[in-house]
């Protein structure tokens, strides 16, 4: 079972190790800060995802670039980040061959690396991301690495693949991948006495749930002998791109993506849902039936 004491601090996003240790989700970013140092996480960032609109829709988008950048220097100021993390998905393009990947990507992370130690971890979308990525901006394992270390040991990966042995025995795994959001149904009252069911833009979540340590390396095939038995806390972050609309998860058919999910290793039916601000909305249960019923 995962330690009761660290689900119940972090059923709140507050997470202190001895006063000194907190983990803040803010802006769809998740800060790991203590008195002395500081780090921010940020997953699915999608840049170039509104070429792709482009040419599905026939309609012009603003690139999305200058707000994420904007976003992410604003956390790096508040909370005096010392590293930033890029969990998977930097770029929205497959391959690397678009003139907006070789012109804007490059400048997008040089802006960053002169303010803070850039890792990416790379994601699905991340093909060829080498050829992109200035010298000073480290490319980690795809299958993950630890992002903190202390009391509370905290590791990264995007999710699309099986963890690491180094990653699985964290207290705390983070991934992306999957753009959880919900949408809100508004009731709108008529004059007739009837009522009109309006459903909103997807609001990003993250979640948070179990995660069966042994179920994971059993069917990633790890070496049993580097297992760290019990629970892990697992938790899925939103895309940090605001033009990227989100997977609903309140749908009775909503599925959620990566072999930890799929595999049944991650527990969903305990999940827990909270606001891109780690304002805490409820379980993802509670909140599925009441949007299921709403849409009835």
């Amino acid at each position: 079972m995962v330690n009761r004491s660290l689900q119940q601090r972090l059923k709140h996003c507050a997470l202190s190790d001895d006063g000194e240790m907190e983990i803040i989700l803010e802006r769809r970013g998740m800060i790991l800060s203590s008195g002395d140092r500081s780090s921010l996480l940020v997953a699915d960032l999608h840049l170039g995802l509104h070429r792709e609109l482009e040419t599905r829709t026939g309609a012009v988008f603003d690139s999305e670039q200058e707000a994420i950048t904007h976003d992410i220097e604003k956390l790096i100021r508040r909370y005096r980040v010392d590293n930033l993390w890029i969990v998977g998905d930097l770029k929205h393009s497959i391959g690397v061959d678009t003139g907006y990947n070789w012109s804007e990507i490059p400048k997008f992370l040089d802006r960053l690396s002169s303010r803070v130690n850039v890792t990416i971890l790379p994601g699905n979308h991340d093909g060829e991301i080498r050829a992109l990525v200035p010298r000073r901006v480290v490319i980690g394992d795809a299958r993950g690495c630890t992002v903190w270390r202390g009391e509370l040991v905290i590791a990264a990966v995007h999710g699309h693949a099986w963890p690491s042995p180094e990653v699985l025995s964290a207290d705390v795994i983070v991934m992306g991948h999957n753009h959880p959001a919900i949408r809100i149904i508004h009731e709108v009252p008529l004059g007739s006495g009837g009522r009109v069911r309006r459903r909103g833009m997807p609001v990003p979540v993250f979640l948070k749930m179990p995660l069966s340590r042994q179920c994971v390396a059993r069917h990633a095939r790890m070496n049993s002998r580097t297992e760290r038995r019990g629970e892990a806390v697992l938790f899925v972050m939103p895309s940090f791109n605001p033009l990227a609309a989100g997977v609903n998860i309140g749908r009775a058919d909503a599925k959620l993506r990566g072999p930890m999910i799929e595999s049944g290793c991650a527990d969903k039916s305990q999940a827990d849902v909270y606001s891109e601000n780690g304002v805490f909305l409820g379980d993802l249960a509670s909140l599925s039936e009441r949007t299921n019923e709403s849409i009835k």
